[in-house]
């Protein structure tokens, strides 16, 4: 693993959501296209589709464990695995943003009318939200580079 915190935070800059800059920041590590990256995670920055639910990044990121196992020939072994990781991963998730859901993390719920406005105008996503990204994209380097060593 090497700059992944920076080049999702370049990715998340750009304009695309929370959770295409945490996929796409680990896409090439699983021989995914970094398009297609940001195709299969789209749907998911503002809580899935600006609705204030489980915080993009967050699940940007459970998608990047969920690809671990991917050459895993046994799939209830994989499946038990990345269950074992998610938990983990989203106590870790808690710790550093405070909250797993968009509307909690923000303190502006996105699916209400004129929330997407208010978090515009207090400028959340480029203060807080670049923060979760950044916190997210921090965790799951270290949960990979455990998995690297042989560890959980």
């Amino acid at each position: 693993m090497a700059d992944e915190k920076e080049k999702a935070l370049e990715i998340f800059s750009s304009g695309c959501n929370c959770s295409q800059a945490v996929v796409t920041a680990f896409a090439e590590h699983f021989g995914i296209d970094a398009d297609a990256a940001k195709g299969l995670a789209r749907a998911f920055g503002g809580g899935v589709a600006r609705q204030g639910g489980r915080c993009g990044a967050l699940n940007g990121a459970l998608m990047v464990l969920g690809l671990i196992e991917q050459a895993t020939a046994e799939e209830k072994d994989a499946k038990e695995r990345t269950y074992e990781r998610v938990q983990a991963f989203q106590k870790r998730f808690i710790d550093a943003n405070g909250a797993l859901d968009c509307r909690d993390i923000l303190g502006v719920d996105l699916s209400q009318p004129g929330g997407h406005d208010e978090a515009v105008a207090k400028n959340l996503f480029k203060t807080v939200c670049h923060d979760v990204v950044g916190n997210t994209v921090s965790i799951l380097e270290n949960t990979l580079e455990k998995e690297e060593e042989g560890g959980k």
